[in-house]
């Protein structure tokens, strides 16, 4: 687990090693106040070269003004805008395999 002080993770001491020796350059990022932290780290991980997907639904501001503004910026920054079921089925990548009609499930129940 890390701490952090700053709204962007990587300002923070050593997240970037941690990061980069995941060997990935793709993060997909969620959380609450889409607008501070969320959208920081997504514009910091992208100066890193890293490619950043940002989950719309799975993300959220007090203001749903700030929301939109955060997902106007991230998209002018070359951030992809997802959604939850665009991650989970590209995850998958396949519908012949046990966890797709799990994962059906869940979606048809929300």
């Amino acid at each position: 687990m890390l701490s952090k002080t700053n709204f962007c993770c990587t300002d923070e001491r050593d997240v970037m090693a941690k990061f980069d020796a995941l060997d990935r350059k793709q993060a997909v990022i969620a959380g609450m106040e889409a607008h501070v932290c969320a959208m920081q780290a997504a514009l910091g991980l992208t100066d890193h070269g890293y490619e950043c997907f940002f989950v719309q639904d799975a993300s959220g501001s007090q203001r749903s003004s700030d929301h939109a503004a955060a997902i106007e910026r991230l998209r002018m920054n070359n951030v992809q805008i997802v959604t939850t079921e665009m991650v989970m089925f590209e995850w998958l990548k396949r519908a012949d395999v046990p966890e797709f009609r799990e994962l059906l499930k869940i979606v048809k129940s929300v």
